[in-house]
């Protein structure tokens, strides 16, 4: 391309300028081409600066993320089933206890944490949970009212509850792409 020397000058002098002023520039100093060619050399001559991944996931013991799940299980016979299912993730070590559990109350919340916290092989010091009835009765402000059985496990166990703010239950992704995965999936299962 003939001005691409002019548009590596305009890149030069600030590389965060839009295409559509690096063309209009372009134009000034008599480029009468068509935009596409400019588009493809701006694409091609501007540095790409990929930000390096970083991955947070707290040290070794530091913190859980739970969630209840269900999925519909269709069986050969023709029925189906609604199961549901409890899962809690250790952050550090990525390692994932699922457990079915027969609803989605208080008792099945805490016996699951306790299985949870034994295949993990003891208690983190943060458990990252939504803010269902089964742990938060209810907000106002910065005052939460904690599901009374819930707060006595997390007394009794040592762990503090950390909450994801209303509504935002994918701040807890790890697990929430665990239960995703599970609710999404169609399962046929023979009797």
């Amino acid at each position: 391309m003939a001005f691409e020397e002019e548009a590596r000058r305009i890149l030069a002098t600030d590389g965060e300028l839009p295409t559509v002023e690096v063309l209009r520039r372009l134009r000034q100093n008599g480029y009468s081409g068509g935009k596409n060619p400019v588009y493809q050399l701006v694409r091609r001559l501007r540095a790409t600066v990929t930000p390096p991944l970083v991955r947070f996931e707290g040290v070794a013991g530091e913190f859980c993320q739970c969630d209840f799940g269900h999925v519909r299980v269709h069986y050969d016979d023709g029925t189906e089933e609604l199961l549901h299912f409890f899962a809690a993730r250790l952050k550090w070590s990525r390692w994932v206890q699922v457990e079915l559990v027969p609803n989605e109350q208080v008792e099945a919340l805490a016996r699951s944490l306790l299985a949870a916290f034994a295949s993990f092989g003891g208690v983190p010091l943060v458990g990252v949970f939504d803010n269902p009835k089964t742990v938060v009765i209810s907000r106002q402000g910065g005052q939460i009212q904690w599901n009374d059985t819930f707060a006595q496990v997390a007394l009794d166990y040592r762990f503090a509850p950390e909450l994801c703010t209303p509504r935002r239950g994918n701040q807890k992704g790890s697990v929430e792409n665990r239960v995703g995965f599970v609710k999404n999936g169609f399962f046929k299962v023979r009797r």
